[in-house]
């Protein structure tokens, strides 16, 4: 099994190399990158290409909610994982909107660091209650309640995305094509009025679907 490449994003080097520490432990995991602020990361990643990118989010020069936009427009199979105190709910909703895959509070203990990165890594995500509930209100006082019926298809890709499953994984239980439940998956998209899974999970989960 190949090992995952993880990138680390933090302007404070005690913090960075606390992380690479942990992290080293692990074979299952390979600290291909240290960068100091969203600026040194894009000077990076060509030469690099890690998996995740673990990322702080108030850092100099970039900050990771730009770095974040950047990262997705051109690495869009890189999962990034915001990595921060999360005193700010502007920046849990910006970081949400730049594409992130997860939330991780500094100081949350090891073990939730080691699961959000496997969540993410195999196509799920991977939100603490406390980020979860802000972006449920965020998401309430922009949209009204409404009601949206699923066909049968529908309930089940739904669920399977939120136990992080993976197209391919789908398409063998559907008997479809991965390339036919990526279209399921942007015409639920469109039926919900998100655009990421992030937001398709938030508010399935606020309507009662999940």
């Amino acid at each position: 099994m190949n090992c995952i490449k993880v990138a680390i994003v933090d302007d404070h080097e005690k913090v960075a190399d606390s992380l690479r520490f942990v992290l080293s432990n692990d074979k299952a995991f390979e600290v291909v990158l240290i960068a100091k602020h969203g600026k040194d990361l894009l000077d990076q990643m060509e030469s690099t290409k890690p998996d995740i990118i673990i990322m702080d989010i108030r850092m100099p020069v970039m900050d990771g909610i730009e770095a974040s936009k950047i990262i997705q427009k051109k690495y869009p199979f890189t999962k990034i994982i915001a990595y921060s105190f999360f005193d700010n709910e502007k920046n849990i909703i910006e970081m949400n909107k730049a594409g992130v895959k997860s939330f991780v509070g500094k100081g949350s203990p090891v073990s939730e660091i080691f699961k959000a990165i496997r969540i993410v890594c195999g196509g799920g995500v991977y939100f603490p209650n406390d980020i979860a509930d802000v972006l449920q209100k965020f998401l309430a006082k922009s949209e009204e309640e409404e009601t949206i019926l699923l066909s049968d298809t529908e309930k089940l890709l739904l669920e399977a995305l939120s136990k992080g499953w993976t197209s391919k994984q789908i398409a063998e239980v559907i008997h479809k094509s991965p390339r036919t439940i990526d279209e399921y998956r942007i015409a639920l998209y469109e039926k919900f009025g998100v655009e990421s899974k992030e937001e398709l999970l938030v508010k399935a989960s606020k309507l009662g679907n999940i």
